[in-house]
């Protein structure tokens, strides 16, 4: 099933796109309005294109990504947070603990579609808000990064080689669990 997403994804879509760019860039650039030699122009290329890219980041998920899991997800950074009183969850390989009475994860991830870039997330977790409180509140204006939910709050550092100091992330959950305070949201009890 990952492969077939794979290949829909990484060389079918690209494929469908540069196919209809390049045909109409031939089709709108060329003297002779020739419908069958501008597709057959879009098709040659779009498919030397879409394999080229398709195959660089399928290479990059399956090889490289990986390596970089591996690296990240373990890394000093994250196990330094022991020693500011937090804890490894095996199950869900995050580090919980409390900051200014609220609940705290600090777990690492990435996206996808972003192969050498790597993100440290820090969760900071209250009790349910109204609809009308969510509106009010508007981190992203401080912090950039940052989401919040219905009943938590989310940043995250992107990085690529060299990952954020602990003192960092421990700064910046601080700093959210503050911004949640001086607007009234109550810690999870």
């Amino acid at each position: 099933m990952e492969t077939h997403r794979l290949i829909k994804d990484y060389f079918f879509y690209p494929l469908i796109a540069f196919t209809i760019l390049l045909t109409g860039l031939h089709w709108f650039d060329s003297q002779i309005r020739d419908f069958e030699q501008s597709i057959s122009f879009g098709l040659k290329f779009a498919t030397g294109f879409s394999v080229l890219i398709g195959l660089i980041t399928v290479f990059g998920i399956k090889f490289v990504r990986p390596k970089l899991d591996k690296k990240f997800a373990n890394h000093k950074i994250l196990n330094d947070l022991k020693e500011h009183g937090f804890e490894l969850n095996n199950e869900y390989n995050t580090y919980t603990g409390k900051i200014h009475a609220y609940d705290a994860q600090f777990y690492y991830g990435y996206e996808e579609m972003d192969i050498l870039s790597s993100r440290y997330y820090i969760v900071i977790i209250f009790e349910p808000i109204s609809k009308e409180k969510h509106k009010t509140l508007k981190p992203h204006r401080l912090f950039d990064n940052t989401f919040i939910g219905k009943n938590h709050m989310i940043g995250y550092h992107e990085f690529k080689i060299r990952p954020p100091k602990t003192s960092d992330l421990i700064d910046d959950a601080r700093a959210f669990c503050a911004y949640l305070k001086n607007h009234g949201v109550k810690p999870e009890r």
